[in-house]
């Protein structure tokens, strides 16, 4: 006997279409499809006001981002890099800052490693053995 498939938007629409005709309540419906009831909730009022359309995944990009590089100074930094292909980002970061010297220009994190070592990190991608009582020492 094969798979019973299908995809995400199915669901959303056999859902929707279930809530609608009343039969049962929203609660019951969410518990059936294994769904919290903000999210039942959620998919009825995007049904109402999109239609069908609005049960597609949206994105969740932000609509804007605070920490994102102006477009002027990704101009600027375009120019120096069109002008000195082999210059990288920290030369053309300091010329910035000689060129602009009040704009506030700064690091991520408003540190920078002056010396070999001066920055460390950790990634331990290994899985370890549990522990056993058998080969401990108090």
């Amino acid at each position: 006997m094969p798979w019973k498939t299908f995809s995400l938007l199915e669901a959303r629409q056999r859902f929707v279409q279930t809530a609608l005709r009343g039969v049962k309540s929203v609660a019951q419906l969410c518990a059936e499809a294994h769904i919290s009831r903000k999210t039942g909730f959620k998919w009825l009022s995007r049904f109402r006001s999109g239609g069908p359309a609005a049960l597609q995944n949206r994105s969740r990009r932000p609509k804007r981002s605070p920490r994102q590089t102006r477009p002027c100074w990704i101009k600027e930094i375009l120019q120096w890099r069109t002008r000195h292909p082999s210059w990288g980002a920290k030369k053309i970061f300091a010329r910035l800052r000689q060129k602009h010297p009040r704009a506030q220009l700064s690091l991520p994190n408003g540190s920078v490693a002056q010396a070999p070592n001066d920055v460390w990190t950790v990634d331990f991608k290994a899985t370890f053995a549990p522990a056993t009582l058998s080969g401990w020492i108090p």
